[in-house]
């Protein structure tokens, strides 16, 4: 600073008083708000508070006070649509093994790829019609790596995103992590992760905080495109779907990282 001023043959004082002045600070509120508007029409009003911050401190090069953005929000109508809550689903009825022991224990961080998968399946509601979706998260970005959707809640479409993602990334003794539904428990699924010696953990029953990385996904899912969009075929809507998770992957920011999954996982293979 001291040197800016010198450059512009400007006091400390002068400086300061320049800063205080109410149109710096209303020329600066155009600026954010600006930049606010872009960033949430690029990612459909998907961002709170914290995404916003890390973007915006990213493209503007300045820090921004978070109770800042809040305002702005609060001002310009500029939040996030918000969640509606989850709805249940009726379960069809398969063969049971025993439930497994938790052995993630909500330990949600993976020192490296392929190390901790967490799954689960969650209802969508289009129309007067209904389909279902079967994801598998990687913890160590959060980047989802395999997916199905499906009219039917046999066990088959959870089978398929299972051997997806063993043939993609064939991992060495992952952690794979699920409710106690009956899929997960089912003699074929089983079988299907000791074959890829995948080691298998459960959330206790009636738990969802055991699996709290994947609730969250499916929260934002829901939230950020199923609540926004109008019935439609089953084609246009599976299309929907896959737009949206390469945005989850490819765009959208993970506050933890501070950048999405893949690009999170490509910096960490630069830097390596």
């Amino acid at each position: 600073m001291v040197h800016l001023c010198k450059a512009a043959r400007l006091s400390r004082s002068g400086y300061y008083k320049f800063l205080s002045q109410p149109s710096f600070h209303a020329e600066i509120d155009n600026i954010i708000v600006s930049e606010i508007q872009r960033i949430q029409e690029k990612t459909k009003y998907t961002y709170g508070y914290r995404r916003l911050k890390i973007a915006l401190e990213q493209n503007l090069g300045f820090s921004i006070n978070k109770k800042k953005i809040q305002r702005i929000q609060n001002e310009y109508q500029l939040h996030a649509k918000t969640r509606r809550r989850r709805l249940k689903y009726p379960q069809p009825v398969f063969q049971k093994e025993a439930p497994k022991e938790n052995i993630l224990k909500r330990d949600f961080t993976a020192d490296a790829p392929n190390e901790k998968w967490v799954t689960d399946i969650t209802y969508i509601k289009n129309g007067k019609n209904r389909l279902y979706m079967s994801a598998l998260m990687d913890l160590h970005n959060r980047e989802i790596i395999s997916y199905r959707i499906s009219d039917s809640l046999e066990l088959p479409f959870v089978l398929e995103t299972f051997e997806e993602a063993f043939h993609n990334y064939k991992p060495n003794n992952v952690i794979i992590h699920s409710d106690q539904g009956g899929h997960y428990t089912s003699p074929q699924f089983c079988r299907l992760l000791e074959k890829h010696h995948a080691i298998q953990s459960m959330s206790r029953r009636g738990n969802c905080w055991d699996n709290a990385s994947m609730e969250n996904f499916f929260g934002h899912f829901k939230s950020e495109l199923i609540h926004r969009i109008k019935p439609m075929s089953a084609v246009a809507l599976r299309q929907k779907i896959d737009m949206y998770i390469d945005f989850y992957n490819n765009t959208r920011i993970q506050t933890k990282f501070k950048m999405a999954p893949v690009e999170y996982r490509n910096h960490l293979v630069q830097t390596a």
